[in-house]
């Protein structure tokens, strides 16, 4: 009766270990990189790599990781893999989360900042005219007919950094020789920032000119200064129109990047689950798996 209780055959195996290998490596004489764990150790570290992404991405969504509950052994060789799989695929996860954020915050910029210089009520002017003679008497605005009557006036609109618009007026005046009239005006209300999302004011400005020469040089010129240039319509019933659609263009981009951020927040509630138990355990792992590169094993 008493077989009925006995196990499976087992070996008994005695591990002799010196007091100096507390100390020291029993496999010295093998390098670093030809030792049997080392692919395993690797694995640890780039599960560490990938915490480290986690944990910056909770961190800059305002979140705090909770502390590990109870005491986490470390994990066998297959829950290693299925953390290392489910890890990865938060992180690309929230990769492609947040590239999508960005693209549709930077998109909502744009068509704010259009829709602000619109809304700055620049008028658009007759551009300046200058011949060979011109001297500081002759007129900026030529009356109605007039030699460059039949010229069309071409308008630039767009918005510029506080700071850069005094460099960016003179230069334009001094390049073109005074053939265009520049309007500048600050935003009364500041717009939020596409990526730090602070609070940012912008100038908005209104160039009328003539003469494709000029065109081009206004172009290069705001182009250097990192410009956001907008197209302009000189009838003010067809701006009307424009800003109405780009508000509805704002709304709907709200309306997308809401369910963005919600999904977001989905993605970084797991993370917070996984997380925590998942570093404790790897880096136990990784612990055991360098212990074992400092022995000999020899069968």
């Amino acid at each position: 009766m008493g077989s009925m209780f006995r196990s499976e055959e087992v070996a008994l195996v005695q591990l002799f270990l010196p007091t100096a290998a507390a100390y020291t490596c029993l496999n010295a004489s093998v390098s670093a990189f030809q030792r049997r764990f080392v692919v395993d150790v690797r694995r640890c570290e780039e599960l560490e790599k990938t915490f480290t992404f986690l944990q910056e991405e909770v961190r800059r969504a305002g979140l705090v990781l909770p502390p590990p509950k109870g005491r986490l052994p470390a994990p066998p060789p297959r829950d290693l893999l299925r953390i290392q799989e489910e890890t990865e695929r938060l992180a690309q996860e929230l990769r492609d989360v947040r590239g999508n954020q960005q693209a549709l915050r930077a998109q909502l910029h744009q068509l704010q900042l259009h829709a602000a210089v619109l809304r700055q009520g620049h008028e658009p002017q007759l551009a300046a005219a200058h011949t060979d003679g011109a001297s500081e008497r002759t007129p900026l605005l030529q009356a109605p007919g007039g030699p460059h009557q039949d010229l069309r006036v071409n308008f630039v609109a767009g918005a510029v950094e506080p700071h850069k618009a005094p460099a960016l007026e003179r230069l334009l005046w001094r390049a073109c020789r005074g053939f265009l009239i520049a309007s500048f005006r600050e935003l009364e209300q500041p717009l939020e920032h596409p990526v730090t999302g602070e609070p940012a004011t912008w100038m908005t400005f209104l160039i009328s000119y003539w003469g494709e020469q000029i065109g081009q040089k206004i172009r290069k010129i705001t182009d250097c200064f990192h410009c956001h240039v907008f197209p302009f319509l000189q009838q003010e019933e067809a701006r009307l129109g424009a800003l109405q659609q780009l508000q509805q263009q704002s709304q709907e981009l709200q309306e997308v990047l809401g369910e963005t951020e919600r999904f977001l927040s989905q993605v970084l509630g797991r993370v917070l689950q996984l997380l925590p138990p998942g570093q404790v355990q790897v880096h136990k792992m990784k612990a055991v798996y360098l212990a074992l590169n400092q022995c000999s094993v020899s069968t």
